[in-house]
């Protein structure tokens, strides 16, 4: 099965590129073939010296070659957008699209990850986006009239996001993370992606 998986940026070092990595070889391991879609080039050299990870994904698509920094509106604005072409080419070029950053944009991938609190659950600017208030409200109603654009599943790792999903119509959370569903598989209140 060919699966994507879109990122903005794998050059930064959090969790949830961590999360990325791990998806990547686990989907590697289990033989199929995995598309990385990101804003920019992943230094993969970088990523093996810190992290000591060793999975990269059969292709890659990248849209710029310089490291992503959004630091202004605009700039914030253009990254939107970006990673918005890139959910909808990543879901028209492979059997299943997983977003990995479903917090901010849950659309278009049959799966969306959420690692931190969902943008739509927030009244104060956690992420640090100029003109917060001009831009939660054109968010807002971006989000509301994408409904039927909607992830499907969506996967959280904190049971606090999972309570502050703000989903609109019937989706299924899948809690909690996936490496743990591993460990647990046998029980019947787990649920695995497998």
């Amino acid at each position: 099965m060919e699966i994507s998986v879109v990122h903005p940026s794998l050059n930064k070092t959090g969790g949830a590129e961590r999360y990325c990595i791990e998806m990547i070889n686990t989907l590697t391991n289990l033989e199929h073939t995995v598309n990385l879609y990101t804003i920019d080039k992943t230094d993969w050299i970088k990523l093996r010296e810190k992290h000591n990870l060793i999975a990269e994904p059969d292709k890659e698509h990248y849209l710029q070659e310089k490291t992503l920094t959004p630091d202004g509106l605009f700039s914030w604005i253009r990254t939107a957008s970006a990673y918005m072409w890139l959910l909808i080419e990543g879901t028209e070029e492979s059997d299943i699209c997983i977003n990995n950053y479903g917090e901010i944009m849950p659309f278009f991938a049959q799966v969306s990850v959420v690692h931190s609190v969902p943008m739509s659950s927030i009244t104060e600017n956690n992420y640090g986006i100029p003109l917060w208030k001009l831009i939660q409200r054109v968010y807002n109603y971006i989000y509301e009239n994408m409904v039927p654009y909607h992830s499907e599943i969506i996967v959280t790792n904190s049971s606090y996001n999972a309570g502050r999903i703000n989903h609109l119509g019937k989706k299924e959370i899948i809690y909690p993370q996936s490496s743990y569903h591993l460990q647990v598989k046998k029980k019947k209140t787990a649920r695995s992606l497998q």
